[in-house]
């Protein structure tokens, strides 16, 4: 059975206890072996998938930044004073 599986099993029981009868002190047993084993058991699934997120093997990917110029400023430019705006240099 699936990790997953079982912790959704143990919810299932979580709901269930205080209709099935059980006198309070059981009750309060049964309710903290039951949180204590999903606890456990979804750490052991965040340190499995930690765990294969920094795999060596795994590709690195860079993120890659580029500041894009909207068109219509290119529109309303001419090719001299992009080619000006660039070196720096301004006449006007």
């Amino acid at each position: 059975m699936k990790k997953t599986s079982i912790i959704i099993t143990l919810s299932l029981f979580i709901i269930l206890i205080p209709f099935l009868g059980f006198p309070r002190s059981w009750e309060v047993i049964f309710f903290l072996v039951l949180g204590l084993a999903i606890i456990f058991l979804t750490l052991s699934l965040k340190n499995k998938v930690s765990s294969k997120t920094d795999s060596p093997l795994q590709e690195e990917s860079e993120d890659v930044f580029t500041e894009s110029v909207p068109v219509e400023e290119i529109d309303n430019t001419t090719q001299e004073e992009l080619t000006e705006d660039e070196t720096g240099d301004k006449d006007h």
